[in-house]
Formats: C-alpha cells, structure tokens, sequence
C-alpha cells in the first residue's frame, strides 16, 4: 500500500457465504519493508512464500510465516 504497510487476510472458508464479504481475519501485518510504497505482490504457487515489488526497483522473496527474507 501506498503507506508501507503489509497486511495478510485469511481466505473465506468453503462453508462461508462469498457475499457476506470478505473475512476480517488478519494473518500477518509488517512495516517498511521497502524504502518506497509497494506496488505489487505475489504468493508461489504453494503460497509458503511471497514476492513484494516497489518503486524503488527492487524485489523482495519472504517467508509467509515471518515475512523475513528468503535466501
């Protein structure tokens, strides 16, 4: 987001109702974890780890479970 912050929801659950909206179940939460605002991200497929891009050119691998870098 455009203030730096990281924020993680759960998926509905197959027994929810998709237009009840979606779940408020916060998963994971981070700050600053680029000089510049995040413009995107994406999950591996087996979705253990993430991928954030910024403005400042740089992409970065984290772990889902503590959003500590990879490798």
């Amino acid at each position: 987001s455009s203030d730096n912050d990281v924020k993680v929801h759960s998926e509905l659950l197959e027994d929810e109702d998709a237009s009840s909206g979606p779940s408020t179940t916060m998963l994971r939460t981070a700050s600053n974890l680029h000089l510049r605002p995040l413009t995107t991200v994406a999950f591996s497929p087996n979705r253990d780890q993430l991928a954030f891009g910024s403005g400042d050119a740089i992409v970065s691998v984290r772990s889902f479970e503590t959003l500590g870098l990879v490798g």
